[in-house]
């Protein structure tokens, strides 16, 4: 299965509210592109684990693509659970910065994470724990903004707050006009792409493939310099890191 072809099938389970809500719902073309190695070797697929799943788009149409017999999420709203609970997702409310996942060591065939890493005091815990309960060569799939981002370093050219950095949880100071000063959304940290590659491989993971994200494209001079950036992953608004542990 080809990339084109991953990517109509995730999209198949996505709702008008899941790309609304997710960022990385939003890049499904480019992060098929990670995705299709995954579904050639799908059979050795069959237990999913979703870190911060919210609703449960991302994570049922995962599911379904690569045939997993058991798919568990992990997130800290009720309602969110709720709606994954209905899309088949078994779900748990774990503290990702400080709590072990409810898993057996080696459990777990593949996780993934899309949007959770910026939440955290700091990204450690998350990855032992990840690859604790991954079994030899099973996956991890990450997406996380990229502080190094174009979009980022403009906004310290002109000395502005990056997004994904935030210093308050009442609004969003110092950013640029272009953002609702109001609208919080708790990213704590956000790594270069060199520092994510340099942490995943310091707690053990084998990064087998990287992709840029581009979500979010509103405006015209945003798509413009996105097509520029997709050759330069480190400046890329977001980053996908697809990573083995042995």
């Amino acid at each position: 299965m080809n990339a084109e072809e991953v990517q109509a099938r995730l999209e198949r389970h996505l709702t008008e509210e899941d790309l609304r809500a997710d960022a990385t719902a939003q890049s499904v073309d480019s992060l098929s592109h990670l995705v299709a190695p995954l579904v050639r070797g799908s059979s050795e697929i069959e237990t999913l684990l979703d870190l911060g799943c919210g609703k449960g788009g991302l994570t049922a149409a995962f599911a379904e693509l690569l045939d997993c017999a058991v798919v568990h999420g992990v997130d800290i709203d009720a309602d969110r659970r709720a709606a994954a609970e209905s899309r088949g997702v078994t779900t748990h409310d774990v503290d990702l910065d400080h709590e072990p996942l409810p898993f057996e060591d080696g459990e777990v065939d593949l996780v993934l994470c899309f949007g959770v890493l910026e939440h955290l005091e700091f990204y450690d815990h998350l990855l032992e724990e990840s690859r604790r309960v991954l079994r030899d060569g099973g996956a991890a799939l990450f997406s996380v903004p990229n502080l190094g981002s174009w979009v980022n370093r403009i906004a310290l050219l002109f000395g502005n707050q990056p997004r994904n950095v935030e210093i308050s949880q009442e609004r969003a100071f110092g950013i640029s006009g272009f953002y609702s000063r109001d609208a919080v959304i708790n990213h704590v940290h956000a790594p270069t792409y060199g520092a994510l590659l340099e942490l995943l491989e310091y707690h053990g993971y084998d990064v087998r493939g990287t992709r840029g994200l581009f979500p979010y494209q509103d405006r015209w001079f945003v798509r413009a310099i996105d097509r520029l950036s997709v050759y330069r992953p480190s400046l890329c608004r977001r980053i996908a890191v697809l990573a083995s542990v042995n």
